[in-house]
């Protein structure tokens, strides 16, 4: 009797630490963000670079976008989004030789994550095509929008070979922003007629027209837009080369931005 008792003691005290190790790790409730979060300097940091990096789509693509210039003009404040001329190119309809029109009755949308004290806000707006070069593979789109500065651009002559690099953007169509990070590899790499600068940090599909980062001091700073990756072909496959990807150069995004008038 007194030995069952005991048998009876010892699997109540083994039920009562399961339940505690069950409700404390393994269905533990989130915890809730809110008015006692704060932020370190990396967190600020973080959601400095990535807040303008927004997510680009059309009827028959998607993509990523990055929030390059934010101006007040007659009629309100409006933010211009940076994406590559590829993923709104559905919206540009050839009418002649070497001549296209924007196809105003196709929209595109602009979709903007907002990380502020661990909770992200999502807003959808309808964007306008301001200017696009099919042959730099650039497209700027407008917005009414005017929460989210516009990010801070590097200048080209501080970069280097194998400096730590981040691309930031919406691979596959994710809800929210995704970073990834590598090296930068080349400062001039050249495909065709064009030069790009050339990364090994893993991209796929969707990272188009984001935005490739490098650090300085206490900021993240745009080093160029991702555009290019490469594929590899066997057969009727097509295999992406998810490291090595090439962006355009920050000194041709800048002097996009002037021939816009932006």
């Amino acid at each position: 009797m007194g030995k069952s008792l005991i048998d009876f003691l010892l699997s109540i005290v083994v039920g009562v630490l399961l339940y505690v190790f069950l409700t404390s790790v393994v269905f533990a409730r989130p915890t809730v963000i809110g008015d006692n979060y704060r932020p370190s300097k990396e967190d600020k940091m973080a959601t400095a670079m990535m807040n303008p990096v927004v997510q680009v789509n059309t009827s028959r693509s998607y993509g990523s976008g990055t929030i390059v210039r934010v101006r007040k003009e007659y009629d309100g404040v409006f933010s211009y989004v940076m994406t590559n001329f590829h993923v709104i190119s559905a919206n540009v309809v050839k009418v002649k030789r070497d001549k296209y029109v924007i196809n105003r009755l196709m929209p595109v949308f602009v979709t903007i994550n907002t990380h502020a004290r661990g909770v992200v806000t999502v807003t959808k707006l309808k964007a306008v095509i301001v200017s696009y070069s099919k042959e730099m593979d650039l497209a700027l789109l407008r917005i009414r929008y005017s929460k989210i500065p516009a990010v801070e651009m590097v200048d080209p002559k501080t970069l280097r070979v194998f400096e730590t690099a981040y691309v930031v953007g919406y691979p596959l169509g994710v809800p929210t922003q995704y970073p990834t990070v590598g090296q930068i590899t080349t400062l001039k790499f050249k495909v065709g007629k064009r030069m790009y600068l050339a990364y090994n940090v893993p991209m796929i599909f969707g990272n188009s027209g984001g935005a490739l980062f490098v650090r300085r001091g206490d900021k993240y700073l745009m080093a160029g837009v991702p555009s290019i990756m490469r594929i590899l072909r066997s057969g009727y496959t097509k295999i992406p080369v998810t490291h090595m990807g090439m962006a355009i150069s920050i000194t041709e995004v800048k002097m996009f931005l002037r021939t816009s008038g932006v």
